[in-house]
């Protein structure tokens, strides 16, 4: 399989693609090339991508006669800031970045989104390309969202969508094995609550995905990228036509995580975060995948005691867990602790926790979990792990 074209639709009509495939930033240029013809390139990047991969992609644009210019994002806070957003906008004056050029980001999530915060935001907006470098950034930051910066304690920035997006999956090939495997908590969730055929299909193929088998990876990653942008199309188009009063685009895609009903695009990704981030909290999580599948489990476990979910898809989940190297985590904290933090935490609600429990394959539903039930059922999820 060398590559696969995943169309995105946006809620103005317009769309871009993303290419999912193998040994592709060799490419990358001639696409750029073809697509927008840019006088100069400004490639912003970070600390995950190898000095390998970074002179692969400025040899692939400067065999195209294209002029780029290299700028590194500081890890952390500071690659998140809007002064860090000035000095860019200032690197790219220099450089002689015009509405004429384009920002090609490579990266992580932090990339990504400081990415399409300064290339929208310069010379009234000019095109960028995505181009990630970890499975979980591949996913999710291909898809446009809020890009923004941090000004004191308050985030400032808009809803943007890359111009074209290139997963290369040899990229994938050098990652920690632990990364690599947080990834696939992601590529989980969107098949548990996407669809039959994903779901099925990723449990016979899950051996392969993790032995880096170009071929699954590719699909694996198409599949969920194509399912989280018609999701969160139709819930886009779905807020326009419910609102009462006429909205923008932009307006409806800013309501998208402040809805009250949860749109389905939100309760994929939202899957298991409710444990999960309670167990960030308690500072309990191995690293953010591992603690996610937990929150799955978890869910799943709630959804079938309080929802009469098959007992069936509960254990299937449980097996793709543990075939994609997601085990159980250890328990070496009180129930009570975990539900004090999840009463505390984001999803806390009057009465009790907001879950979004799996009622079939590729079917959800976000359900108030009283107190009471919930120390209930974390106290025999404690039970099942001793």
């Amino acid at each position: 399989m060398a590559s696969v074209k995943v169309v995105v639709s946006k809620a103005d009509g317009t769309s871009y693609d993303v290419r999912v495939g193998e040994n592709l930033i060799d490419q990358l240029g001639t696409d750029i090339m073809d697509r927008f013809d840019p006088q100069k390139v400004f490639l912003l990047y970070d600390g995950t991508v190898t000095a390998e991969d970074h002179g692969r992609v400025k040899t692939s644009l400067r065999e195209q006669g294209v002029s780029v210019t290299s700028c590194k994002l500081p890890s952390g806070q500071p690659g998140h800031e809007l002064g860090c957003a000035t000095e860019i906008w200032q690197a790219m004056a220099s450089a002689g970045i015009t509405h004429e050029c384009l920002v090609v980001g490579l990266g992580g999530p932090q990339t990504m989104n400081m990415a399409g915060f300064v290339s929208k935001l310069y010379t009234g907006g000019i095109p960028v390309v995505a181009v990630p470098t970890t499975l979980t950034t591949a996913c999710i930051h291909c898809l446009g969202g809020f890009a923004s910066a941090l000004l004191e304690r308050s985030f400032v920035g808009q809803y943007t969508y890359p111009d074209y997006a290139c997963i290369d999956v040899s990229m994938f090939d050098e990652m920690p094995r632990e990364q690599w495997i947080d990834g696939f908590a992601l590529i989980a969730e969107m098949a548990v609550l996407g669809s039959d055929d994903f779901y099925f299909w990723l449990t016979d193929s899950a051996d392969d995905l993790v032995d880096h088998d170009h071929g699954t990876v590719i699909r694996a990653v198409a599949q969920a990228v194509s399912l989280l942008a018609d999701a969160r199309a139709d819930d886009i188009s779905g807020i326009i036509k419910e609102s009462p009063d006429p909205i923008s685009v932009s307006e409806a895609q800013m309501r998208l995580t402040t809805a009250t009903n949860v749109p389905r695009s939100q309760q994929i990704l939202r899957y298991g975060d409710e444990l999960a981030s309670a167990l960030v909290t308690l500072g309990k999580a191995q690293s953010w995948g591992r603690a996610h599948a937990e929150g799955m489990r978890f869910s799943m476990h709630v959804a079938s005691e309080t929802f009469d979910t098959s007992i069936d898809l509960v254990k299937s989940q449980d097996d793709l867990f543990l075939s994609l190297g997601l085990d159980p985590i250890e328990i070496d904290f009180q129930g009570i602790d975990l539900l004090h933090t999840l009463e505390q935490g984001p999803y806390g609600k009057k009465g009790g926790v907001e879950f979004v429990l799996p009622l079939d394959v590729g079917q959800s539903m976000t359900s108030i979990v009283s107190m009471d039930v919930l120390h209930q059922q974390i106290e025999e999820w404690i039970k099942e792990h001793e």
